[in-house]
């Protein structure tokens, strides 16, 4: 696809409409040929340059005024961009980088006292945002210009400076280590390779010298929080994260921390905090954490409460379901699907549908789900570079579910050789082999419901789960096990879910 094209379907509905006022600003002339190329290429059609030629200048093909509109599009396009996310920034950089600016400019002019009071406020701020890289840019221009400044003590200012490259090299390091386990975290998943997670994260952390480190700055915390969560997300183990995640979040709250200058921190950590507890099966818990984190978007500006909606919405609904409300979960996800003034991104978007596929099926509304999945109309290879092959994998395990509740027997049974072929290298792992127990129960009565009472189901059903404390056992796994006993006894699945996941470990 044309590079042009890409960036501006970037761009969601909104921003589209704000680019078209922001472009017009200054000319009111016609025959705009950059407002016409920004229209052809707004479509989903892929052009090529003739097709564009043609469509722009019929008459004469110019290929020079071709080349030279784009350039002003791309540029207008930049523009763009840049003034929008610069006016949305939630952090204090442009005040910071306009009043350096503004220092040099009175340095260059001989105005050093003048100069010197604004550089002491952008300092002021950096210092309050824990932004190391600026502060460093600071004192780098205040050496520049000691000796035209009576009061600066150059001696105290290059140990703040080398104070400041000491953290800023620390900070890079721990998100270059972040970044690099998430990275390999993810192409094991998406290969469905097994990673020794617990030795990569320990050879990562020493190499950048990370194993020891304190919690001087919150940034810092966060990071070291991040990467940690990589393994319990990979590993399902949030058990084990839970009493580390709380301590260090209690920390930073009793030694008063947080700050407008890092909220986006701390809602991140309360995000976080409630998604652990609801993974962990502690919905009440996870509910209380989950409203502190609405508080904490509604704070200080708008641009936070936007960034996070999205992800709230999700955590949210699947604490109502867990509570005994998929209704209310089914309102919350209808409600931010029909809201304009959000775009949803991609992942959210389809685990938004998928939500609501599950809280659909529920409440027995089996036709409503299989609706919802129509929604989801990529291919399936689309779907395992965006999502991973283990968010298909569930995807049409649920897929299966619904139609075998609608008695779509032929559906079934189709879905059930493509898992057998698609996923075969996982279906070999340990960690999957509960899919294929599944697999085998669904097979054995989709064309006979009856069977579900065949002479070894229960003692499929205890393979498949080996009785785990419920803390530790996966709550989206004991979803499907829940399924497989609601058939063996015909009991209400729904129902049936919330005893599973209330219970210390599941009983037949």
């Amino acid at each position: 696809m044309d590079h042009l094209q890409i960036l501006i379907q970037a761009l969601n509905t909104e921003e589209k409409k704000d680019f078209l006022h922001f472009i017009q600003r200054y000319s009111e002339r016609e025959n705009r040929k950059d407002l016409e190329l920004f229209h052809l290429l707004v479509e989903e059609k892929n052009y090529d340059r003739d097709e564009l030629l043609q469509a722009l200048y019929p008459l004469d093909k110019n290929l020079e005024a071709y080349h030279a509109t784009r350039k002003r599009l791309f540029r207008q396009l930049n523009d763009f961009i840049f003034v929008s996310r610069t006016k949305v920034d939630k952090s204090q950089l442009p005040e910071l980088k306009s009043n350096i600016e503004l220092c040099r400019f009175l340095f260059s002019n001989q105005k050093f006292e003048s100069g010197l009071y604004y550089l002491r406020r952008a300092e002021e701020i950096a210092q309050k945002g824990n932004y190391f890289a600026i502060l460093e840019e600071i004192y780098a221009l205040t050496i520049e210009y000691a000796l035209h400044i009576k009061s600066i003590d150059l001696d105290e200012v290059i140990a703040k400076k080398h104070q400041a490259q000491q953290q800023k090299y620390i900070e890079e390091n721990a998100l270059t280590a972040n970044h690099l386990i998430r990275y390999r975290l993810h192409q094991s998943m998406k290969k469905g390779e097994p990673l020794a997670i617990e030795e990569l994260v320990n050879e990562t952390l020493k190499t950048y010298k990370l194993n020891d480190l304190v919690a001087e700055n919150v940034r810092l915390t966060y990071n070291i929080i991040s990467i940690t969560r990589s393994v319990a997300l990979t590993k399902k183990d949030f058990y084990s994260f839970e009493p580390y995640l709380l301590k260090q979040y209690n920390l930073l709250i009793n030694n008063s921390l947080f700050d407008k200058y890092n909220h986006d921190i701390k809602t991140n950590l309360l995000y976080i905090i409630s998604h652990t507890l609801y993974r962990n099966k502690k919905f009440t818990e996870a509910n209380q954490y989950a409203d502190l984190l609405f508080k904490a978007m509604n704070e200080y500006n708008k641009m936070t409460f936007n960034a996070f909606y999205q992800k709230y919405v999700l955590l949210k609904s699947v604490i109502l379901t867990y509570t005994k409300k998929a209704d209310e979960a089914i309102v919350l996800l209808e409600d931010i699907l029909s809201q304009k003034r959000f775009h949803i991104d991609k992942p959210h978007l389809l685990n938004t549908y998928i939500n609501l596929s599950i809280n659909y099926f529920y409440l027995k509304q089996f036709d409503k789900s299989v609706k919802n999945f129509r929604n989801l109309n990529h291919t399936d290879l689309w779907y395992q570079k965006v999502m991973g092959r283990e968010w298909l994998l569930k995807k049409v395990m649920l897929e299966i579910m619904n139609h075998y509740e609608l008695g779509n027997t032929d559906v079934v049974a189709s879905k059930i050789i493509f898992i057998e072929r698609t996923f075969a290298d996982f279906l070999k792992i340990e960690s999957y082999q509960r899919v294929k127990i599944f697999l085998q129960f669904i097979k054995k009565i989709n064309n006979d419901p009856d069977l579900a009472f065949f002479k070894n189901a229960e003692e499929m059903l205890e393979n498949a789960f080996h009785y785990q404390p419920k803390e530790v056992e996966d709550i989206q796994a004991m979803a499907f096990y829940s399924w497989i006993k609601s058939k063996i006894y015909k009991t209400d699945f729904y129902q049936t879910v919330l005893e599973i996941v209330n219970v210390e470990k599941p009983v037949l």
